[in-house]
């Protein structure tokens, strides 16, 4: 699918979201709501071979943010198979910045062998990964949102909620908690652990992934995947967090070398500009502990 970015400065201002030029007003904020008047809109567009569905995305919304719309038009696009979508955006500064948001083509995937672990990191949709277990990017409330969580629950149903609501009914975890799960409609993995990073701080994101790693070893998980925690709804830069998660990770297992779980531990990362940081983080991080 081709990605047309069109730079327009008079739309910087406005604050109506524009399908084809037209002004569109939704109805409410219900993800689903506003997943289906795309797809609506793009099927009918894309039947037209001559035409291609462009979408004006502006500085403010009143529901989501660009990047959110972005990736749901991209999302909904894809799924139509549309050869083309045009994007109408008020600045330089924001196409660049949403073009570092489209995931890649082809997967990116590096694997590192190590004493007693492996790491792979690997671009991608985190619900669509082969793992014993994932890692959900969650609030304290345990409520399921946008984002990682978003792709999660389309794909896990409505019980995963119930299940999480239940556990947030007994005791609402802090910042940095981790709970787990089973996967319920997820097919590819058994237990989803939910870690409560939507603060996105440093010291968050480190404690987080320590609870995840303890789980692992409580319930003999060999396999877990990682999203970049904190770095959504939490706002933590992807620099920042590729160098919390992969320093609290190496700490783990220095701390004792005999740990047997987990065996692998999966990065699952968006798109080409992440997967580039935590690679180089992760070989820089290498090198320092030889």
């Amino acid at each position: 699918m081709k990605i047309e970015f069109l730079v327009d400065p008079k739309f910087a201002r406005d604050d109506v979201m524009v399908f084809d030029f037209q002004e569109f007003e939704w109805i409410n904020d219900e993800k689903s709501v506003i997943e289906e008047e795309l797809a609506e809109y793009f099927d009918h567009i894309c039947r037209r071979e001559e035409e291609i569905p462009v979408i004006l995305l502006l500085r403010r919304t009143v529901y989501f943010s660009i990047v959110d719309l972005f990736i749901m038009s991209l999302k909904v696009a894809g799924e139509l198979s549309c050869s083309a979508v045009q994007f109408v955006i008020g600045s330089e500064g924001i196409r660049d910045y949403l073009e570092n948001q489209i995931p890649p083509i082809d997967t990116m995937r590096e694997e590192f062998l190590l004493k007693n672990y492996t790491v792979i990191l690997a671009t991608g949709d985190i619900s669509e990964v082969e793992a014993d277990a994932i890692v959900n990017a969650s609030n304290t409330r345990l409520v399921l949102g946008a984002g990682v969580s978003g792709a999660i629950s389309a794909k896990a149903g409505a019980s995963l909620q119930t299940e999480m609501s239940a556990i947030a009914a007994r005791k609402t975890p802090k910042a940095g908690d981790a709970v787990i799960t089973s996967s319920h409609s997820l097919a590819k993995c058994r237990y989803i652990i939910h870690a409560a990073t939507v603060e996105g701080s440093p010291e968050t994101v480190s404690m987080a992934v320590q609870n995840c790693l303890a789980i692992c070893m409580e319930k003999r998980i060999a396999c877990i995947a990682f999203p970049a925690l904190g770095t959504g709804t939490g706002g933590l830069g992807i620099e920042v967090c590729a160098k919390v998660m992969i320093e609290t990770l190496m700490s783990f297992y220095r701390k004792d070398c005999s740990k047997l779980y987990p065996k692998t531990v999966i990065f699952i990362l968006w798109t080409k500009s992440s997967f580039s940081v935590f690679l180089e983080t992760f070989r820089a991080a290498l090198n320092d502990n030889i």
